[in-house]
């Protein structure tokens, strides 16, 4: 994902808000955050990860 800074950060997209409003990421060395439309983060899948049934 790429930061409205330019900062590119990885990470894995945990969950998405059924409302559309964001996304829940678990960013790589920092854990998991939220991030809305307002922040204006790119987020670009690189690969598919298998979510185990929860």
């Amino acid at each position: 994902m790429t930061m409205q800074d330019g900062e590119t950060l990885g990470g894995l997209v945990l969950d998405g808000m059924s409302d559309g409003s964001g996304v829940w990421v678990y960013v790589d060395d920092v854990g998991k955050r939220f991030f809305d439309a307002e922040q204006a983060v790119e987020i670009i899948a690189v690969r598919k990860v298998g979510r185990p049934d929860i």
